[in-house]
């Protein structure tokens, strides 16, 4: 993808918890308008602490769920991450219209709880 586009939230100070929750979104394949975004296009919904490498971290630790279209197909997927590793998936599926939650808990000391 040639775009990347990010929404969220830089705050200063020391987090210890964040959580999100949403629907599953649908996604329409045959809206994609470039050869490129037709090939491979993703919206992704996730919670995550960490990652603002203005304040000297390089960690993210985060959970969520990516709608893409791959080949003009929907797909949806529930994944985590402990960047800078690779994100992995889960084997459970997605739909659309599910209702998920995720959360992330730092325990000071280096280690992250992911649900």
């Amino acid at each position: 993808m040639r775009g990347k586009a990010w929404a969220g939230y830089i705050l200063a100070g020391h987090y210890t918890h964040v959580s999100a929750s949403w629907v599953q979104p649908s996604v329409d394949c045959s809206v994609v308008s470039t050869a490129e975004s037709q090939l491979w296009a993703a919206a992704s919904f996730w919670a995550g602490l960490d990652g603002y490498i203005g304040v000297g971290r390089h960690t993210v630790e985060q959970i969520g769920t990516i709608a893409k279209c791959f080949k003009g197909r929907p797909s949806y997927q529930a994944w985590y991450q402990f960047y800078p590793g690779p994100g992995k998936a889960f084997s459970d599926t997605v739909k659309p219209g599910d209702k998920l939650s995720a959360s992330v808990t730092a325990d000071g000391n280096g280690h992250s709880t992911l649900n």
